[in-house]
């Protein structure tokens, strides 16, 4: 479909929906420290933050805190390098989480 001369997709809204489910449901199927590798990985790829800018979280099911860590290269990161924050506030890992 062309609108002003911009071509458009006629393709419908629900192949994209069942295409982000589909990345939805492969990220949750990792380890929480795994899905912010996969999920900074494509944030950075996309030039969508800096080295060191930016940051992800993700709360497991046992209400503990996942984090990126302060103050590293986002696009070197690796399972390793991510923080988890416990539920009784405990900080577990090799560097500082994020402030954020």
């Amino acid at each position: 479909m062309v609108i002003n001369g911009s071509q458009l997709s006629s393709r419908p809204l629900y192949s994209w929906s069942n295409r982000m489910m589909t990345h939805l449901m492969r990220y949750q199927a990792q380890p929480p420290q795994d899905q912010l590798v996969s999920i900074m990985n494509r944030i950075y790829s996309g030039n969508m933050t800096t080295l060191s800018g930016g940051n992800l979280s993700i709360v497991d099911a046992e209400g503990d805190i996942w984090i990126t860590p302060a103050g590293l290269d986002k696009g070197r990161l690796t399972s390793r390098d991510m923080v988890c924050v416990r539920a009784d506030g405990r900080v577990i890992g090799p560097r500082r989480p994020s402030s954020e």
